[in-house]
């Protein structure tokens, strides 16, 4: 009978063992993966302030300009503007007037970086001297 008690402490602390393995791969996996979780979030904040800020280049660039400016513009984060590395660049793809608002234009943008992209589409009124934005969304 005593055999048979040493038999099955053995086996418990092995079961135990087994089980709180398993419980510290899982966490520790957890924690592996939260850091790319981190890292995708920041670069998704990035691409958005990239095509932000080529929004904003654009209503200057309006503000300058006027309705004949059409978009095509690439603003870049350092100098020179390096090839076709696409993570410190954004695009003012195209500024079109609206057609049923004779005082309005649509400026498209897009930015990506470390593989998160943003495009916008911003709506603004191009006649009032602060070119205010009437809408703005993501697509």
């Amino acid at each position: 009978m005593n055999k048979n008690n040493g038999f099955i402490a053995l086996i418990s602390v092995i079961v135990i063992t087994m089980i709180l393995l398993g419980v510290t791969a899982t966490l520790g996996m957890k924690g592996f993966l939260d850091r790319f979780n981190i890292l995708e979030g920041e670069a998704k904040e990035t691409s958005a302030g990239l095509a932000a800020a080529c929004v904003e280049a654009a209503r200057i660039k309006i503000a300058d300009e006027g309705s004949t400016y059409t978009g095509g513009d690439t603003l870049c984060l350092e100098w020179p503007c390096a090839g076709e590395d696409d993570d410190k660049k954004c695009l003012v793809s195209s500024v079109t007037p609206d057609i049923p608002h004779t005082d309005e234009s649509t400026i498209l943008t897009h930015a990506s970086y470390k593989g998160a992209s943003t495009n916008y589409e911003v709506v603004v009124n191009y006649v009032q001297e602060l070119i205010p934005i009437v809408s703005w969304k993501e697509i």
